[in-house]
């Protein structure tokens, strides 16, 4: 390996290094009680070191939401890519997602402060950019959603929104799985959510 590649390699192991510990510190304290300060001695590195490759925390943690969005889409699609008919494909995803949620918690976690404070975490072109990871999920739920509405299993909806809510939904349900034990406490979570995601897919038939 020559100096170039050499250099290369290290360049991309620090960087990896400060995600990793920048992750740690967002399941462990939150996007909000994380410093790069936190991030520099977690990563046994220097403050000036972060700055060499990320210009703030939210470019960091921007990074990793993106990270997220295109982990989810990369499940999402090999979920669909399974086939089966509009119904079983949407509660494929549906389910991929609630399971997405559970084995990627830092990543889940990422999505809801993002959510919650958009202009606090992204400039005005990393919300543009990150956007388009957002819209293709939804493109790919509304295309499911068109495909039923073509062979007539579906009823005539704007399959666009009906994908807003849709994901929303589900994303606002697995939100409240946090505190379920305070608001649920009569139900199994993964049965509630089961429901309200058949409900969703119901209300789509003829």
């Amino acid at each position: 390996m020559g100096i170039p590649e050499r250099k290369k390699r290290e360049r991309e192991l620090r960087r990896a290094q400060i995600l990793d510990a920048a992750r740690t510190l967002l399941l462990s304290k939150g996007y909000f009680n994380t410093s790069v300060q936190d991030i520099s001695e977690r990563a046994e590195i220097s403050v000036g070191t972060v700055y060499l490759y990320f210009k703030n925390k939210e470019e960091i943690f921007s990074t990793i939401h993106e990270e997220g969005m295109m982990l989810l889409f990369e499940i999402v699609s090999t979920t669909v890519k399974r086939g089966g008919d509009p119904e079983e494909k949407l509660r494929s995803v549906g389910i991929a997602y609630g399971q997405f949620s559970r084995d990627n918690r830092i990543h889940f976690n990422a999505f809801s402060y993002i959510l919650a404070f958009p202009e606090i975490m992204f400039s005005e072109e990393d919300r543009l950019a990150q956007g388009k990871h957002g819209m293709a999920l939804l493109n790919t739920i509304a295309d499911i959603i068109e495909e039923g509405i073509a062979s007539g299993a579906f009823k005539e909806v704007d399959a666009k929104r009906y994908a807003i809510l849709m994901w929303s939904t589900l994303h606002g349900l697995l939100q409240v799985r946090k505190i379920s034990d305070l608001l649920y406490q009569n139900y199994d979570f993964d049965e509630l959510y089961r429901y309200n995601l058949d409900y969703l897919i119901d209300s789509l038939k003829q």
